[in-house]
């Protein structure tokens, strides 16, 4: 019986936000030889509340952590907030977007949410990665030295509780019409965000109560048949 009331309370709780299991810090990057010429910088609206691209800039959060200090300033909820995001040319990198390029954003898990999960899991060919699930834009002006227009990406519902960063990569087109990296970059700075928990409260409970009621009342109906046979054989 009492097995019945765990198995029915951890059903009632299911889908709250599930933790990541391992702790690593560091991402992964599935971009074998790609030069690393793009600077992704992020701004965000949390709960109405702007973050500026400067303010995350002098503090950025390295750690994906969850729990990290720093991953609290910059968590987000699902169906709610934003991320604006804007790039540009690493003039480091001494790379030049060739003729026709174009840029292509991604939302990535870090490596911390992606540890023990292998539908989350960074690949060696870009093409097979699984980090980078999450579109958010496509064909977007190559790279320059100045900062692109912001592009802003309205976390969408469904997405789960997680550590994240935002990826860009410069796309070329081939003769075949497919479309291959030939450069990338990595925001340097991650965010936390909470799914939807989408069972109201007052759902939750009632399903506690009955965890509750319903054992009782199959003892007191046990009992009670059990009585009623007694009484018959006599």
């Amino acid at each position: 019986m009492a097995a019945l009331v765990v198995l029915c309370l951890a059903a009632s709780l299911l889908g709250a936000s599930a933790q990541p299991y391992a702790n690593p810090t560091s991402q992964m990057l599935p971009t074998g030889k790609l030069s690393k010429a793009v600077q992704v910088n992020l701004a965000y609206e949390i709960d109405g509340k702007m973050i500026t691209a400067a303010q995350v800039k002098s503090a950025p959060c390295a750690n994906g952590t969850f729990g990290a200090p720093c991953l609290e300033q910059y968590r987000m909820q699902a169906d709610r907030d934003k991320v604006m995001i804007t790039y540009q040319l690493n003039t480091t990198s001494g790379f030049t977007p060739p003729t026709g390029a174009k840029v292509k954003l991604s939302g990535c898990y870090s490596k911390y949410s992606g540890a023990g999960r292998p539908w989350r899991t960074a690949k060696t060919l870009v093409a097979k990665d699984k980090q980078c699930p999450w579109p958010i834009a496509k064909k977007l002006p190559a790279p320059t030295t100045s900062p692109s227009s912001t592009i802003t990406w309205e976390l969408p519902e469904d997405l789960p509780a997680s550590s994240m960063f935002v990826r860009a990569y410069v796309m070329l087109a081939n003769a075949n019409g497919t479309n291959n990296p030939v450069a990338y970059g990595n925001a340097t700075t991650y965010f936390r965000v909470d799914m939807i928990n989408s069972r109201p409260q007052s759902l939750i409970s009632a399903t506690i109560g009955l965890c509750f009621v319903g054992p009782f009342l199959l003892t007191v109906l046990l009992l009670g048949e059990k009585l009623w046979l007694a009484k018959k054989r006599h």
